[in-house]
């Protein structure tokens, strides 16, 4: 992953930008849900399946917009950039039973940060899950799995090493070994 860049602050204009192509119309109707951001959001790129995601770092924007779980899965990859760890843990629950392979690269977001309850529900969520969208993404995204990799041993040394004295033991760390298997 290149090094995050600063994104429009403005949501019809990065939401947009943040799903495939193909999705261009549900992701305008999310935009219009989210007020714009008055302070500078940062962003990074990706390739889903060749096409490139520019996806946000953090989100600011009212939890009432998550309503429950009929929540639109584009709503849901929203809402793991959210600022707050609860509500971006359950959207990553709801995207986990729901499969769909744009949410990949907001799933695989969540191993490289510091709340290690969110990287439980994705390890947990291993055995159910197609992991070959996973592969593929992080096959696609050398520089990106390499920054990854590095942000879950940083957290892992500097959070949770009195927790976890084995890496290998360590929630993140398990999941993405496992996720980029074979890569």
């Amino acid at each position: 992953m290149p090094a995050n860049h600063a994104i429009d602050t403005a949501a019809p204009v990065y939401v947009p930008k943040a799903f495939p192509a193909a999705l261009s119309s549900r992701a305008a109707d999310i935009a219009r849900l989210i007020p714009d951001h008055p302070y500078r959001l940062w962003g990074y790129d990706v390739l889903l399946n060749g096409e490139q995601l520019e996806i946000p770092v953090r989100l600011y924007f009212p939890s009432a917009l998550m309503a429950g779980p009929e929540d639109d899965s584009l709503l849901l990859c929203l809402g793991t950039r959210h600022h707050d760890g609860y509500l971006r843990q359950k959207c990553v629950t709801q995207l986990l039973e729901r499969g769909d392979e744009f949410a990949v690269p907001y799933i695989v977001q969540l191993l490289g940060e510091y709340v290690v309850e969110i990287a439980h529900v994705i390890y947990d969520a291993l055995p159910s899950i197609s992991i070959e969208p996973y592969r593929r993404f992080l096959t696609d995204n050398p520089l990106y799995l390499a920054t990854a990799r590095r942000r879950v041993i940083s957290y892992w040394s500097c959070y949770y090493r009195a927790t976890y004295p084995d890496l290998k033991s360590y929630p993140p760390y398990m999941a993405l070994l496992h996720l980029s298997a074979q890569i």
